[in-house]
């Protein structure tokens, strides 16, 4: 039951850069010489535009006290 409850909380806090490196990794395997091309000049004008601000919002997920936390009042 535990990891089940787990699975969904992450699931749902997961979902927005599972599907996000999923588009930018279908993005990356282009192949041939004009999708290649076209590819590095998105991605030069696109991933510095977006800079790490995406990456810090994830990266600041607060999960709350844990479970230990919360039955010792802490």
């Amino acid at each position: 039951a535990a990891f089940q409850a787990f699975t969904t909380e992450r699931s749902q806090r997961t979902a927005e850069i599972t599907n996000e490196s999923w588009r930018i990794g279908e993005i990356a395997h282009w192949e041939g010489y004009v999708a290649c091309w076209l590819r590095d000049f998105l991605l030069g004008f696109v991933l510095p535009w977006m800079g790490s601000g995406n990456m810090v919002k994830h990266a600041k997920f607060d999960i709350g006290p844990l479970p230990a936390q919360r039955r010792a009042g802490i």
